[in-house]
């Protein structure tokens, strides 16, 4: 019974050897985050604010990926799901 369930956990997964990470799956996805900014209001206060910025994703900001057929899925730490061609 574990054999059976060993084979069908692969079928599941799509591929029996893992293929390595390519950075070029990267390229033009953006990360989304935000930083604090000192800020002057009315008053002539600093106050601290976020403020949102984009730049390039990069491969520290991916949860995980999966390859699925000729796609490739990220998720990434700001909550978004990219597919992209392999």
């Amino acid at each position: 019974m574990s054999a059976k369930k060993n084979d069908q956990s692969t079928a599941e997964q799509g591929q029996e050897k893992p293929e390595a990470f390519d950075a070029k799956w990267l390229k033009g996805l953006t990360f989304t985050d935000t930083r604090m900014e000192k800020v002057k209001d009315e008053d002539g206060k600093v106050t601290e604010k976020p403020v949102v910025f984009q730049r390039p994703l990069e491969e520290d900001d991916l949860l995980d990926w999966k390859i699925y057929g000729s796609e490739v899925v990220l998720a990434t730490a700001d909550g978004r799901k990219y597919r992209v061609r392999k």
